[in-house]
């Protein structure tokens, strides 16, 4: 249960970051080519307002990954997934904590976690 709860904190700082990255760069598409893509769209417009604020959330969405990697508190390939699920299942199996109560309480974290998002509907991540 140690791992499935250390997964559930990892996951959380994740979204922490995520949603912060967002935020500050207005980007919330994937990782990859679009990410560039945008970066460069940037660069043609204030460096003081738009791209280096940018390039700074960028980097400290790395230190967090690289930090969380450096503490052991970082899971790899299908270790992150099995864990978090097992952090659910016990949720689900607690006596006094029914599943209603569980999807009420998801449902508030993941309004505020995707308000201001511009997928309409769906989740996109990183």
């Amino acid at each position: 249960m140690r791992q499935a709860r250390k997964a559930m904190w990892l996951w959380k700082g994740l979204h922490l970051q995520l949603s912060e990255f967002r935020s500050i760069t207005g980007y919330d598409g994937r990782a990859g080519e679009d990410w560039h893509t945008h970066k460069r769209t940037l660069a043609s417009t204030s460096w003081k307002n738009s791209y280096k604020p940018t390039v700074e959330a960028h980097r400290r969405l790395a230190a967090f990954t690289k930090e969380r990697k450096a503490n052991g508190d970082w899971f790899e390939g299908e270790d992150f997934a099995g864990n978090l699920a097992l952090f659910y299942d016990a949720l689900l199996q607690a006596p006094n904590c029914g599943a209603e109560d569980l999807v009420r309480g998801s449902r508030g974290i993941m309004k505020s976690f995707w308000r201001g998002s511009s997928t309409e509907g769906g989740m996109r991540i990183l």
